[in-house]
């Protein structure tokens, strides 16, 4: 790995996570799962500079499960994409969610 490259992966990213479901978790519902999970991220990452609003989108086909839950969140990350994707995971399973 050239000088470059290391000083590329510690410099501080903006990232972009769109996130959502349409199940109950071991939290509530979807909302409130939503809600707990960018919290969970906020305090995980230590920012959050941007939160969309709540999307409600039917599932499809019409009628064949409960609506979904989205939103997307903006906030600043430095580390490699293997730990954030580990931060992810990890407040999927605090959420009780295995799907």
């Amino acid at each position: 790995m050239s000088p470059m490259q290391i000083k590329i992966e510690n410099q501080q990213k903006t990232i972009l996570v769109a996130m959502g479901g349409n199940l109950e978790s071991e939290i509530g519902p979807p909302h409130v799962t939503l809600g707990y999970a960018i919290a969970s991220l906020r305090s995980m990452t230590n920012s959050l500079l941007r939160k969309s609003k709540y999307f409600v989108t039917p599932c499809f086909p019409v009628g064949y499960g409960p609506d979904y839950v989205n939103a997307a969140v903006s906030f600043q990350f430095i580390g490699e994409s293997h730990e954030l994707l580990a931060i992810l995971h990890r407040i999927r399973h605090h959420a009780g969610i295995t799907a």
